[in-house]
């Protein structure tokens, strides 16, 4: 694949926080500081804002604040991490690859229901949510 332009950089500062891959701890999603200083001509959309998973949990450790599921697709990485600072756990849900890498489809109402989750926002197409292949309710 050839790049021919350069993506745009969001950036924005973010409380420290612990950050999953389903049960993986990892030190950070995406590395929109590091591209920022060493701004190379080019460069791919997820170096700078984390590749595509079917689970992210992002934690800020704050159990007076609410839980969210975020259901989207690779569009929300740029904002992921910055719909997180408002809650006290942010799931971030792809289910183009949640099956492939979980082993079961994604379901909404279960996934709810076992992780106390006080609030679903969708953000994406429109096709995308409801594709039969990818719908996650049933």
């Amino acid at each position: 694949m050839v790049f021919k332009e350069q993506p745009c950089i969001n950036y924005y500062e973010t409380s420290k926080k612990d950050i999953y891959i389903y049960d993986e701890k990892i030190e950070n999603y995406g590395e929109k500081e590091k591209f920022i200083i060493s701004n190379p001509k080019q460069t791919r959309y997820g170096d700078i804002y984390g590749w595509d998973k079917g689970l992210i949990k992002f934690d800020n450790n704050n159990p007076t604040k609410e839980d969210i599921v975020v259901i989207g697709e690779s569009f929300d990485n740029t904002i992921i991490e910055l719909i997180s600072e408002h809650f006290n756990i942010t799931y971030s849900i792809d289910v183009r690859h949640y099956k492939d890498e979980n082993g079961n489809k994604f379901n909404i109402t279960e996934f709810a229901k076992n992780n106390n989750v006080d609030k679903i926002l969708l953000i994406g197409k429109i096709d995308f949510l409801i594709d039969k292949e990818h719908s996650f309710n049933n």
